[in-house]
């Protein structure tokens, strides 16, 4: 069924409120990530605390690993200037998403090197 004010379906709506959300989340995320580097580089996390990951693990209950990935995408942000500029534009975050049957943005999807790392095992066969 089609609702009459927005010409969207349902199930379009359900993919909206969707992508409205996990442009929201990204938001959040990278509003996180500027005040675990601002706290990092303050030395917040310097109260009996052996760095600002272990701190991070202890106040929000994330995972070890997962902290230290917090913090070194934190610190990488400050280092990019550029990309660290680009989710305070948001320009996928429209309000009008592209039209359906439309490619999306490709900043969106960067092309992948298919290189294989050192520890990368052979295959045979």
């Amino acid at each position: 069924m089609i609702d009459k004010q927005t010409g969207m379906s349902a199930k379009e709506r359900m993919g909206e409120e969707i992508a409205t959300l996990a442009a929201r989340i990204d938001a959040a995320t990278y509003e996180l990530l500027v005040l675990i580097r601002k706290f990092d580089e303050r030395e917040g996390w310097n109260n009996g605390f052996l760095s600002c990951a272990h701190w991070l693990t202890w106040r929000t209950s994330l995972a070890p690993s997962a902290a230290r990935e917090r913090v070194r995408v934190a610190r990488a942000l400050g280092d990019l200037p550029l990309m660290s500029e680009a989710p305070a534009k948001r320009p996928w975050a429209r309000e009008h998403p592209t039209a359906p049957g439309s490619a999306p943005p490709t900043f969106l999807f960067p092309r992948k090197q298919h290189v294989a790392s050192p520890a990368t095992p052979a295959r045979s066969g």
